[in-house]
């Protein structure tokens, strides 16, 4: 199976946060993954309540926006913030089962290489003073 991309992990006292790409195949996984640690539910379909008929929902062309995720027997808290291309995943629980999802959620993602700049711009003053002729420079490499 090819990993997900993990982009961003966080955490403050009580509360993680993750970011995904909002993709619906990363949704399937991440949401099988909170069905097992959490027993949480994350709606995949929606109902059509005049003809009684499910569709899976097309996350990758859905708006910018913020859902629940309806927890079973624990005591979390799960919010999704779904933007342009990444969708941000809090979550609010006791320390026990953010390291349990923590651990589900290393066996199936990476983390992509950080892109390093490699064009240092040299933002100090001239040194007569003037402002107003300032350029920046390039520094050069050593």
């Amino acid at each position: 199976m090819k990993k997900i991309k993990l982009y961003s992990i966080g955490n403050k006292k009580d509360y993680n946060y993750y970011v995904f790409d909002k993709k619906n195949k990363v949704i399937e996984i991440i949401a099988k993954i909170l069905g097992a640690v959490f027993q949480a539910s994350w709606p995949l379909y929606s109902e059509n309540h005049d003809t009684g008929k499910s569709r899976k929902i097309n996350f990758e062309n859905s708006k910018e926006g913020h859902s629940n995720i309806i927890g079973g027997n624990s005591n979390a808290k799960i919010d999704v913030f779904y933007g342009a291309k990444k969708l941000t995943l809090i979550i609010h629980c006791n320390l026990s089962l953010r390291r349990k999802l923590n651990e589900k959620l290393g066996e199936i993602s990476h983390m992509p290489k950080q892109k390093i700049r490699k064009t240092v711009i040299d933002a100090s003053p001239p040194k007569n003073g003037v402002l107003s002729d300032f350029k920046p420079r390039r520094l050069k490499k050593k």
